[in-house]
């Protein structure tokens, strides 16, 4: 999975200019920004790193005794700030 220039970057949240952000990440091509992991390709460059990222944050879930199914990130996209 260490492999060099396997990056990404996963929107988490985002504010009143986490559009006007993401759409300069996208065309600075610095790196792949995730913004909806269920839009990935299976051919994605990072995609053994994104798995075992939505992985980790599943077995997070569990370890924290919250509903897997409700809060994999899998399933949800980001939220805006509130």
């Amino acid at each position: 999975i260490r492999e060099e220039g396997q990056r990404y970057a996963k929107v988490l949240a985002m504010g009143e200019k986490g559009p006007e952000l993401l759409a300069c990440a996208g065309k600075a091509g610095l790196m792949p920004v995730i913004s909806n992991v269920n839009k990935i390709p299976d051919d994605f460059p990072c995609r053994e790193l994104l798995d075992a990222d939505l992985n980790a944050s599943d077995v997070y879930n569990l370890i924290r005794g919250r509903d897997v199914a409700a809060c994999s990130d899998r399933r949800r996209i980001p939220a805006p700030e509130r």
